[in-house]
């Protein structure tokens, strides 16, 4: 009687850990490294993006998202709430740091923003050509819904970006590599 009830608390624990392990997986994937390429008029900008994010089949996620712009000479360090993935298109929403302001070179004036996004596609190891990078875009609730942002899929993102003027809405990676599982 003693072996069967410690099989069975054996067994139980081992079922938790295993459910436990599951709920914790990943669902969603994203990561990368590289530089922004050419935009259609021939500038080649030095813009460094660093990401690793993932989404667990709870629904939580966690990262990292770093920004470095050369020429305005800025940076941010930013933590991923949102990861929302279609095929191999990626866009992380992260929160940048309470109190982080925006540099003159970057923003307009009393333009204070909390949220970062971004697009990322994941174009195969060289043989659909170059991955690619959106424009990030720095939100300032006083100005636009943070929840809005968050909640566009990456293609919806990438055409808000088209329609409001940021052109190319999607920049060739160099230097790098985004993988997005």
């Amino acid at each position: 009687m003693k072996i069967r009830f410690v099989v069975a608390v054996v067994v139980a624990v081992v079922l938790a850990g295993t459910i436990g392990f599951a709920q914790q997986s990943a669902v969603h994937s994203a990561t990368g490294h590289g530089s922004m390429s050419e935009d259609n008029n021939g500038v080649l900008y030095w813009d460094e993006w660093s990401f690793s994010a993932i989404q667990r089949a709870n629904g939580s996620v966690s990262g990292q998202l770093q920004y470095h712009d050369h020429e305005a000479d800025f940076s941010f360090h930013a933590s991923v709430i949102d990861l929302k993935v279609e095929g191999n298109w990626a866009k992380l929403s992260a929160a940048l740091p309470e109190g982080w302001q925006c540099p003159e070179e970057a923003c307009q004036p009393d333009y204070f923003p909390t949220l970062a996004v971004v697009v990322a596609v994941d174009n195969g190891q060289g043989r659909n050509g170059p991955d690619q990078i959106s424009w990030g875009y720095l939100v300032d609730p006083a100005f636009y819904s943070v929840q809005d942002f968050i909640d566009m899929t990456p293609r919806e993102f990438v055409q808000w970006l088209s329609d409001s003027g940021h052109q190319p809405p999607l920049f060739d990676y160099i230097h790098g590599n985004i993988q997005v599982r």
